[in-house]
């Protein structure tokens, strides 16, 4: 008799201690998972069924879970744990970046022009504020009587000054549009002829003012890495010119 109570005794025990060895997974819609739980994360739970042979993993995320109760009789609550959204928008990828530094590579290789340009793009606007400065390394006499200016070629430096639109948000590839005053310096050639009939040619300084509209189109080849290709076409300038100016800028973002 006694022998058998020990084994009664024995077998209560191994089933309490089963039964307790099991955590308790609380869906939301009531349904209860018992479950050997292996790891969390900050967005789901892997765990094995409590009751089934098989040693299949399973997944299930905080979004459905109210809470669980561990073996130990610790109880954890996910009803205010909040959920982090996983986006399908591959732009997302990229950081977006307030601050663009570039320079103009066709500018450098046909005008013999360089120039280096930074725009600021606050928060997450459509706007951007830009500023470019541009010395011309080998550039073109204007001369007065031809009435032709090409400010990308004349110009001994300029300055510009402005703000861009783009048509989409922030991502992989835009289109913009920007308006920008520019300022410089160029030089003149001018031929005249002494009272002795003798040729002369003077050349003097002058200054340009005007006017630019710019299209581009903004790709970003990595985080850090992007190029704009357009071009510039004068609204006003003096002196006069009509001639547009292809731009191709690579830019780094930081």
């Amino acid at each position: 008799m006694k022998l058998k109570q020990i084994f009664l005794s024995a077998i209560l025990l191994f089933i309490s201690f089963q039964i307790a060895a099991q955590d308790l997974i609380y869906r939301k819609n009531g349904e209860i998972v018992k479950a050997k739980i292996l790891n969390t994360t900050d967005k789901s739970i892997s765990f094995k069924l409590y009751e089934r042979a098989e040693n299949l993993t399973y997944n299930i995320n905080f979004a459905v879970v109210d809470s669980i109760i561990y073996e130990n009789g610790e109880k954890e609550t996910f009803f205010n744990k909040p959920v982090p959204v996983i986006s399908t928008d591959n732009n997302q990828n990229l950081n977006y970046r307030h601050h663009l530094l570039g320079a103009d590579l066709i500018g450098y290789l046909f005008y013999r022009n360089l120039l280096i340009s930074y725009e600021y793009l606050p928060g997450k606007t459509r706007l951007g504020y830009k500023l470019a400065f541009a010395k011309n390394l080998k550039p073109w006499y204007y001369y007065g009587y031809e009435g032709s200016f090409n400010y990308g070629r004349n110009l001994n430096w300029s300055t510009r000054i402005g703000m861009n639109y783009y048509f989409f948000p922030p991502r992989t590839f835009r289109i913009g549009t920007g308006l920008h005053y520019i300022f410089g310096s160029y030089t003149i050639n001018k031929s005249n002829y002494n009272p002795d009939n003798t040729y002369i040619q003077v050349s003097e300084d002058a200054k340009a003012r005007g006017i630019l509209l710019n299209f581009s189109g903004f790709y970003n080849i990595t985080e850090s890495l992007a190029i704009n290709l357009g071009f510039d076409a004068p609204l006003h300038i003096n002196p006069s010119s009509g001639t547009s100016v292809i731009r191709c800028e690579i830019i780094l973002n930081f």
